[in-house]
């Protein structure tokens, strides 16, 4: 089969649909990931052939504008007009996509550009969550920002997605949907890879605590918070590990 994978240009929703990816490529399967600016680079680093369908876009930029609108508005939580880059994505992969067809299309729940090509060209969609509380609410939100896109495709509304793909374990899944078989996913993450390091096989004599702020919060608020925890680290007894890329490593150097 050859398999369309939507990766939306963010860590937190591009990386949760590698491991899937590789699976169906190891089994034989042409796969191909569609996202955009430097996430393309990042999904090809994983072993896998992708399609830009943003080239040169600044998608962290452009979700740190939201987030400022959103706190200047007083939004909250509130389901804004974003679509998370699926119409920066939506022409070129429309165009790509009816070239390639691909028998299959898996998207994430916030990566919806995937839906509207699955209906343009009449190719099953499934899928994949990326964490425990998703609903259908979350994706027909995220999609009424796309009601540009649908039209300037002639589409008039998603299809009914094939399966639901569940990477949470069955005893901790509380997933809700329409109706849509569910399918269980031994989730195995994909981060990325690294360089050993001599340290990381030392016994440390006082309790070991790993930090991590995740990838949004530090894009988003810099490093006030990272600061907060270092000031505060003297206060607990152990020996703490604070998870930061290299830039922010060099920030808080000066």
């Amino acid at each position: 089969m050859r398999i369309l994978f939507v990766g939306p240009p963010l860590y937190g929703l591009l990386y949760p649909v590698l491991s899937l990816a590789q699976a169906f490529r190891v089994n034989g399967h042409e796969v191909l990931i569609a996202s955009g600016g430097k996430f393309a680079q990042k999904a090809a680093e994983a072993g896998l052939v992708v399609f830009d369908a943003a080239p040169g876009f600044d998608s962290e930029a452009g979700y740190r504008r939201q987030e400022a609108l959103r706190k200047e508005n007083n939004i909250g939580t509130k389901m804004g007009n974003f679509s998370f880059f699926s119409e920066e994505m939506t022409d070129p992969l429309v165009a790509f996509a009816g070239q390639w067809r691909p028998d299959l299309i898996v998207y994430p729940p916030l990566g919806v550009v995937g839906p509207l090509i699955a209906a343009k060209y009449d190719i099953p969609v499934v899928m994949q969550t990326v964490g425990f509380g998703h609903t259908p609410w979350h994706i027909k939100g995220v999609t009424k920002s796309l009601s540009n896109a649908y039209r300037r495709h002639g589409v008039s509304a998603p299809p009914r997605d094939l399966a639901w793909i569940d990477v949470t374990p069955p005893s901790m899944s509380i997933l809700q949907n329409d109706g849509e078989p569910v399918i269980s996913m031994q989730y195995v993450p994909y981060n990325g890879g690294a360089v050993w390091e001599e340290w990381w096989e030392r016994t440390p004599d006082r309790k070991r605590l790993l930090v991590s702020l995740g990838t949004v919060k530090p894009m988003v608020d810099g490093l006030d918070l990272i600061s907060w925890v270092m000031d505060s680290a003297g206060e607990v007894d152990a020996e703490i590990i604070l998870h930061l890329p290299a830039n922010a490593r060099s920030d808080l150097r000066s």
